[in-house]
């Protein structure tokens, strides 16, 4: 590969980086101690980049911020676990831990990128530190884990669950592979301890535990204040009526209600907002599927709004698209400094004195199959070794998949 571009440059375009070069390419931006956003169009390439980096650079912290897996304006809401990751990597970010001299990598998609987060400052009063010798005592931590969010059961089993059984206390905190088992002496925290969910049997002892919130919104009595008068500001003193609206008013959890994010907290910020110094890199493919997102979140919109009972009153009553997702001036704000990876040389247009097209030497391998020659693959492919021997004298690689 040829020395790779600055991605300070404004739209800068990195060509010839094609997947696998592109994760080389990380890895040689995050050795030199920088910090990336990097932006996939889907969460399957978000997360080959997330295991190839970790794979190339161990030591290089690596967080995962994925998008929730419902439609937009939905009657569902995101996953426990997967709400559970995007709260703990954002209360990682907002908490300035990697702010350091070492590269760290935040990897992420497209619709991720588009939807509004609470602020920064939302989790700094929301977190809990507990270790051994806590005098924390179960009945307050009850107290703590119901109120940001975690729903009390007779088993833990699944994030953001919970159980108190005498001294014992059983919890399954964001963040975590395992829940954690807490045994207390009275108030005395006297052990943490990793233990399997299916099997219920203890594992590894822990030192320390950092307890997060498991939504992105709470049900306190300002939340809740701030949702009803948004609401009703929003569609009128008759939505008061709606099933949302007295789940709400009554402290309890609604199906889909993330989906009025805005109206939980005094501001929503973007995702960038947590990492304003971090290097944006776009995958390939990645402003496809973002107007493609902006078009099936304006689709779902209109599709809400224009749904009525037969009295005429609203079936289910979305926010304005602006109140939980990016703009279009925003987004373009957001995007002017993003560096873009293609995996095609640089056009003879780009290069020269274009002080934005940057080629990192890449090129896309040679794919054979039967049915493309006449002849055997294998006497193609021994000329186009003797070819390659003759002209650059490179290292030939080759690679084959069988039934």
């Amino acid at each position: 590969m040829t020395e790779l571009l600055s991605l300070t440059k404004p739209e800068s375009i990195v060509w010839g980086v094609p997947d696998g070069v592109s994760m080389l390419a990380m890895r040689g931006w995050l050795a030199d101690g920088r910090r990336l956003v990097y932006v996939a169009r889907d969460d399957a390439r978000m997360m080959g980049m997330r295991d190839a980096v970790a794979r190339l650079n161990p030591s290089v912290p690596v967080h995962v911020f994925p998008a929730w897996d419902c439609l937009p304006y939905d009657r569902l809401s995101p996953q426990n676990a997967l709400v559970g990751q995007r709260v703990e990597t954002l209360a990682h970010l907002a908490e300035g831990a990697d702010t350091g001299e070492a590269g760290a990598l935040l990897v992420t998609t497209v619709n991720a990128l588009l939807q509004r987060v609470p602020a920064p400052g939302y989790f700094a009063d929301r977190s809990l530190t507990l270790q051994p010798g806590d005098a924390t005592g179960p009945a307050r931590l009850t107290e703590f884990l119901s109120g940001q969010g975690y729903l009390r059961t007779d088993t833990v089993r699944e994030t953001g669950e919970f159980a108190l059984r005498g001294g014992i206390l059983d919890i399954f905190p964001p963040g975590q592979q395992d829940p954690v088992r807490l045994d207390f002496f009275g108030d005395d925290l006297e052990s943490l301890r990793s233990f399997d969910a299916a099997t219920q049997r203890g594992g590894e002892k822990m030192e320390r535990l950092v307890l997060r919130p498991v939504a992105e919104f709470q049900l306190d009595e300002a939340a809740i204040e701030r949702f009803r008068t948004g609401y009703r500001a929003a569609f009128g003193a008759l939505a008061s009526r709606d099933a949302l609206y007295e789940s709400v008013s009554a402290g309890r959890m609604h199906p889909g209600a993330e989906h009025w994010l805005p109206l939980f907290h005094e501001s929503l910020a973007r995702l960038t907002d947590y990492c304003p110094h971090w290097q944006l890199v776009l995958d390939h493919e990645a402003d496809a599927a973002i107007a493609a997102r902006l078009t099936q979140i304006g689709d779902f919109f209109a599709a809400r709004r224009d749904s009525a009972d037969e009295d005429g009153s609203m079936a289910y009553r979305p926010l304005p698209e602006d109140r939980l997702y990016l703009d279009a001036g925003e987004l373009d704000g957001v995007l002017a400094s993003a560096a873009r990876l293609m995996p095609y040389a640089a056009p003879p247009e780009s290069t020269g004195n274009d002080a934005n097209a940057n080629d990192a030497g890449g090129r896309a391998g040679i794919v054979l199959t039967t049915s493309q020659t006449s002849q055997s693959v294998m006497t193609e492919i021994a000329g186009i070794i003797a070819e390659e021997r003759e002209g650059q004298g490179r290292t030939i690689v080759i690679a084959g998949a069988g039934d």
